[in-house]
Parts: C-alpha cells; structure tokens; sequence
C-alpha cells in the first residue's frame, strides 16, 4: 500500500551536478507499508513482479514481496555459519523470479540462491581469483565474465573465469597524486548492470565520475568532472570518511536507463547536519544507456539505496532515518 505521493515538475528545482537534464522533477515520497515487519533493509532489487529487500535484521539475508500487494511470498538465505547459511552480509548482484545472486564476501565467491526448489538452497556458482581478495562487489556478466570494483590494481576488473585472467580498468588520473597505498579506497565506487547483464556501471563514490562497460569489459562512455577542490579524504594520516565528500553513493539499472544517487559532494558529516536542519536535498539521476542525461529526480526523503519499477512509474529508496516504516515510494509520474 502506497500513501498519498505527488510530483511536480520545478522550474526552481535545481540540480547540484553540472550536468545538463532534459527535465529537473521534485518527487515527494511517501511511506511505503509492507507485509512482515520491521526491517533492516540495505539493498532493493525488482523484477517484473517482484520486490527484493536484503534485510540485516531478520534470520534470513533476503526478503521478496509481491509489487502487486507488497504481500511477503518468502524468505532466504538463512544466516550462520554452516553449510547453506550466508557468514557475512552478502552484496546482492542480481534478481529473476527464479535465481537471487550475491557475492559472498566470506567465501570471495559468487553464490546464488534458486528460489523456486524446495526447500531453496545457497550454493557456490563462481570463486574469484586470490588477486581480487579485497574486491567489494562481483556481478556475472552476459558470458564468462565476472566484473566489480574494490581491487588492488584499477577501480573496475573484469575477471574471465576461463582463462583464468583479470582485465583491470585504470585507477581515476587524478586520484595517482593522493596517498598511493589507499589509492584503491580513493577509488571505490558504486557497480550495477542491466537485467540482460550486457551493460555495467560504475560510479565513482567520492568523484563525480562515472563509466559504462560492455560485457566484454571495453569502456563505451565516461563522463568525469572529478576534481580534489574541497576534497579531504586525510586526517592525521588516516583517512576521514566522515569529512571526505561523497558524490554517487548507489547505482541502478533497467532495461533502458542507468540511475545514480547523487549526493552533491557533501560529506557524511554535512548531510547529517543538513538533515537535521532540513536543508537536505538528494537527486537520483536517470542517464539512457548510451550516457547520455534524461531527468533529475529531486527527493524529499532521504535514502541511502533504491531501486526503480519502470513500469510503474515509480523510486522504491530507503530510508535510514524511519524505523517503523523503513521504505518510501516516489511517484516518476508526469502531471498533464
């Protein structure tokens, strides 16, 4: 169930990205009320019918939803150290009605889980190469590669799991004059793909900066205004995560569209203040698959992940500050 949620398109909306949209759009979100909870939700996921929350609160990582009625029809991924169970919170790469995909950060490997057997059961698909020990995210692309961020030795690799080899994009320019033995964290960024898993994203987590991939791992496009200007990322030679600037902070991609949530360059630090003031503003940018800008999606309620339901029109984000009522929904509806 969906309550009372408006959009309006603002001629006084501004984006904090120089980039240029075609339309800038003030979404006003409302608490989205769920089957089964509470929750503690950090990831969202859709397929046609169905939503996937990666809940860290309950015995089990996964939880789906119908879109329909937003009714609980299972959960998964039962938590522990066993066989079948998931040790460590898992990053969720990819969701069908059938298959729920993650990387198993415990066992450096992608695993999935087939949510149609009986009773559904977690299996090992894919072990990554000991170089990609610190690598943070793995997403199996169209065929026998498997690409994410987090390594050592550029801010994207692209692993092919039958030859055994790593491709690995170059580390950000810019990013080569700050502290060399952290210039991978200075490199992290967010990763997703299209549902064909022929496309693949990454944004740049404290640049504003991000790069299209084919399935083959050859860059397509970059856009890239990144620039150490007001960047801290140092504190008495640690780094400061909560005074370093943020830009993207989560990726999404659909058939047609990539979106990014923007976080304007403010620091973790900032935003809490700007929340507390409410002076917060957080845009969601939807961009085609080829680059190129569409609409800037202004949002009322914080979120710190989303997914978006094309064929509904609508932002499903997460809110971090609600308890009780943990998800919102953004009506992507233009008025007549």
């Amino acid at each position: 169930m969906i309550l009372n949620i408006s959009v309006i398109i603002s001629q006084e909306a501004i984006s904090h990205s120089d980039i240029t949209f075609e339309n800038i759009i003030e979404l006003e979100g409302e608490n989205l009320i769920l089957e089964d909870i509470p929750l503690v939700p950090e990831a969202l996921h859709i397929d046609d019918n169905s939503l996937l929350v990666l809940d860290i609160g309950g015995d089990n990582y996964f939880k789906v939803y119908s879109l329909s009625d937003f009714k609980l029809q299972g959960n998964y991924g039962p938590k522990g150290y066993g066989p079948g169970e998931i040790g460590y919170q898992p990053e969720l790469s990819f969701f069908n009605e059938d298959t729920i995909e993650f990387f198993d950060f415990q066992k450096s490997s992608i695993s999935r889980i087939l949510i149609q057997e009986t009773p559904p059961k977690v299996e090992t698909i894919q072990v990554l190469h000991p170089d990609l020990i610190e690598a943070q995210q793995a997403i199996r692309l169209f065929n026998h590669l498997i690409a994410g961020s987090g390594s050592l030795y550029g801010n994207m690799y692209f692993f092919d799991t039958k030859t055994k080899t790593i491709n690995f994009s170059p580390f950000l320019e810019i990013t080569k004059t700050l502290p060399e033995q952290h210039i991978n964290i200075f490199n992290e960024g967010e990763v997703t793909s299209t549902p064909d898993r022929k496309k693949i994203i990454y944004a740049s987590r404290y640049f504003e900066h991000f790069d299209i991939f084919n399935y083959r791992g050859n860059k397509e496009y970059t856009y890239s205004n990144a620039s150490l200007e007001n960047q801290v990322f140092m504190k008495n030679s640690r780094i400061d995560y909560d005074n370093t600037n943020l830009y993207y902070s989560t990726t999404y991609a659909t058939e047609s569209h990539f979106y990014l949530l923007y976080l304007g360059g403010n620091s973790y630090n900032n935003l809490l203040n700007k929340i507390e003031t409410n002076e917060f503003t957080c845009e969601i940018q939807q961009f085609s698959l080829t680059g190129s800008p569409k609409n800037c999606y202004i949002i009322d309620i914080p979120i710190k992940a989303f997914c978006v339901d094309e064929e509904n029109n609508r932002i499903i984000g997460i809110n971090p500050l609600s308890e009780g009522m943990p998800l919102v929904s953004f009506n992507m509806d233009k008025p007549n």
